[in-house]
């Protein structure tokens, strides 16, 4: 098993995601201006574009990994038998053993 809760696996992956999508929109903003004719930005645009796809493939394989491990668990669930409750045991029962 994991050592994290299904919940903290699911913020790591939204803030992965959430992370690419800012890269992405400053990789965006600072392409648009290296088009006006500020030079250095393409600089900046680069390395956020890089980010950003990074981030985003670590996050899709997150997900792909969190996906097929939710799957292994609903197959591993119904490999077992149902639960079922032992019988209580009677008075008389436990009379004729010696037992009470």
């Amino acid at each position: 098993m994991s050592d994290i809760s299904a919940w903290e696996q699911v913020w790591r992956i939204n803030g992965r995601f959430l992370r690419a999508t800012f890269c992405g929109g400053f990789a965006w903003l600072c392409w648009q201006g290296y088009i006006v004719g500020i030079g250095w930005l393409g600089l900046f645009a680069a390395m956020f574009a890089v980010g950003a796809v990074i981030h985003g493939g670590i996050a899709l394989f997150q997900t792909i990994k969190a996906i097929v491990g939710s799957l292994r668990w609903g197959r591993y669930q119904k490999l077992g038998a149902n639960p079922k409750a032992d019988k209580l045991a009677e008075r008389d029962v436990l009379r004729k053993r010696g037992l009470l």
